[in-house]
């Protein structure tokens, strides 16, 4: 007889390799991507600087938005798509919550990395966010292989 976990569902331990990677493949992704889009904000503002009492312009406050929202939707998507292996859509739906949260964390964090270096510190931290993704990316697709 399969061992089976709490839920009943058969017992993988990897699986739980593949989650924590894909969570944090994801979330990393996704703060690069808000980061990016910080630094587009940043840059329209070179050409028309933020009035004091008065509403953003258009395009920098769409991608303002885009940073907030696109972050966790590729950070869900990302992690949605690489713990395919796991049967539960539940546990799946779960681990890409989590990868949402992470990604609004750095997210949040990236004002800091503009404070310090302006825009170059926002496109250095992007960049960090995306090399740790992509040294994961090997992992990741070595996970997913043996399933």
């Amino acid at each position: 007889m399969a061992e089976t976990s709490i839920s009943g569902e058969p017992a993988f331990p990897h699986h739980v390799g593949i989650a924590i990677r894909a969570i944090v493949f994801s979330a990393m992704l996704g703060g690069g991507a808000g980061a990016l889009f910080l630094w587009g904000v940043r840059t329209l503002q070179l050409a028309q600087p933020p009035v004091e009492g008065q509403p953003p312009s258009l395009p920098v406050l769409i991608l303002l938005i885009s940073s907030f929202l696109g972050a966790p939707a590729i950070a869900v998507l990302g992690t949605w798509i690489l713990t395919e292996p796991l049967i539960s859509t539940w546990r799946r739906g779960g681990f890409s919550a989590v990868a949402a949260a992470m990604a609004i964390v750095l997210v949040l964090i990236a004002p800091v990395a503009d404070k310090i270096g302006g825009r170059n510190g926002l496109l250095g931290y992007a960049g960090v966010c995306v090399v740790a993704a992509l040294l994961l990316s090997k992992k990741v697709a070595q996970g997913r292989r043996t399933t």
